[in-house]
Parts: C-alpha cells; structure tokens; sequence
C-alpha cells in the first residue's frame, strides 16, 4: 500500500479486531458479493496520513478491485478513531456505486473528492494483497515502514494508537501489503 504524502515513511497496522468488524460488516451488507468473492480490507496509519483499501476479489480470479482512501489529519487535533469511521464507510461507499455500475471506480492516480463535509483522496487499484504477501516473503522483502518500538514516534499519536488497541499482539508477522 502506497501513502499518498511523500512525508508518510513510519506507520503500524489497523488493530486486526476492527478489520474483522469490517469484513464482517461489508459481507452482512453486500451478501450477493460475499457469495461471489471475498472481501479484503486493510489500512495503514502514519504520523499524519490515514490510508484505507478494501479490496475485492471474486471467486477463482486474480485481479482484486481496491478502492483506496487517503485522509492527512493533525495528530494532536483530530480524532483518529472518527477518521477512521469516515475513511470506512467512504470505501465502502465507493464499493457500493462500483457494485451497482462497474464504470464507477476512481481515478488510478490520487483524486480529491468531499464525503461527509470533509475532503478525501481516493483512488483505484488492482493490486493483489495475497500474492503481494506472498511475492514478498519469497523475494525475502520486508517493509522498513513498519514502526517497532524502538522508533521514536509523536508521544500524541503513541496514544491514539494504544486507545485503538494498535500493540505488539496485533503485528501480522511482518507481512508487507
């Protein structure tokens, strides 16, 4: 997953209950998709940029439709948990106009658009998660972005992660996206 700030370098993982939650929810919401594929979701957050993917992949094929959503925020001002909420249901919101007409789909490249009185970036991707994973591990890539603890981190932002649950419990292994 590409942050769309340059200035994005550190980041740690969405807390894996809340992607569950998630996953769970869009199968509930979108249940002829569910039957038909399966429901990717994944996001990344850096000291000052809130990246979404919720990706989907039908049943037997490779190419997985990913909707992305790019929030910047000011760690000691906003609420992340509320951003978090706003950046979920804009994907899903982008899924939805999708699965209704499949030429609804954002732009490749980084597109501004206002959802809910605030403004957004989103884009489209066919990128693969799982064999990204697995090209990763065979290649032996890891990601450097990834925060550990010994990095110095904002002691605000250190916070709001540890309020989402975000710890050592919830690293996947070092798997890159």
């Amino acid at each position: 997953m590409e942050p769309r700030l340059k200035t994005s370098k550190k980041w740690t993982h969405l807390p894996k209950e809340l992607v569950t939650q998630v996953e769970v929810l869009l199968s509930e919401n979108f249940p002829v998709q569910n039957k038909n594929g399966k429901f990717i979701f994944e996001g990344r957050i850096y000291p000052s940029e809130l990246i979404l993917r919720l990706g989907y992949l039908v049943n037997k094929s490779i190419k997985q439709d990913n909707f992305e959503v790019s929030i910047a925020y000011n760690a000691g001002k906003d609420n992340l948990v509320s951003l978090i909420h706003l950046a979920v249901d804009a994907t899903a919101s982008l899924f939805s106009n999708w699965a209704e007409n499949p030429e609804n789909i954002p732009p490749r490249d980084w597109l501004e658009f206002k959802f809910e009185n605030n403004s957004l970036y989103a884009r489209y991707s066919t990128v693969n998660t799982q064999l990204e994973i697995e090209a990763d591990k065979l290649l032996g890539n890891r990601d450097e972005g990834l925060l550990t603890e010994e990095d110095e981190f904002d002691e605000e932002l250190n916070h709001k992660i540890s309020i989402l649950g975000l710890n050592d419990d919830d690293d996947d292994g070092g798997q890159t996206h």
